[in-house]
């Protein structure tokens, strides 16, 4: 009689630790543009989507591709676009979050080596809530939705 009462409360701890590492927070459409050879800088864009009943929190990002990884939002100010460091950005329950050219992107300070076409790496997203979540970004000429996010056509503002 024991045996299955054990096998039972493994199944449920597994279960368990399954849908808390599932959790509400999803991250989608994760890419990057590819850099030349002498840039320094890069810019990674995704969708967070929460569909939990409470509100959370990105804190924080890092790579291996790169020194540094902060949270950033460009936006245009007349006829001059500007880029700022974000503090915490929240995801809203039951909404979503996109880290698109033109807007809010993860900024990639000091990249190791010239992001290219084709390849991807690993970004680790930090969650107030949800914790660590680490993702696949693919680097490619070509967002998601092949768009620029109304940037294209500005000299050099294809890193951001």
């Amino acid at each position: 009689m024991k045996l299955p009462i054990l096998v039972s409360l493994f199944a449920f701890a597994t279960l368990s630790a399954a849908q808390a590492m599932d959790g509400p927070i999803t991250i989608e459409h994760a890419w990057a543009r590819p850099t030349a050879a002498s840039v320094t800088n890069g810019a990674a864009y995704l969708t967070v989507k929460n569909t939990g009943k409470a509100d959370d929190t990105l804190t924080g990002a890092e790579t291996s591709v790169a020194a540094k990884a902060e949270l950033h939002e460009s936006s245009m100010e007349g006829s001059v676009m500007k880029m700022r460091p974000l503090g915490d950005v929240t995801v809203p329950a039951g909404g979503s979050v996109e880290f698109k050219p033109g807007g809010k992107h993860i900024m990639l300070l000091g990249l190791k080596a010239p992001l290219t076409a084709g390849q991807s790496f690993t970004l680790t997203l930090k969650f107030k809530n949800a914790g660590v979540q680490t993702v696949q970004v693919d680097v490619s000429d070509k967002g998601p939705k092949d768009s620029m996010g109304g940037m294209g056509g500005m000299p050099g503002m294809g890193m951001h």
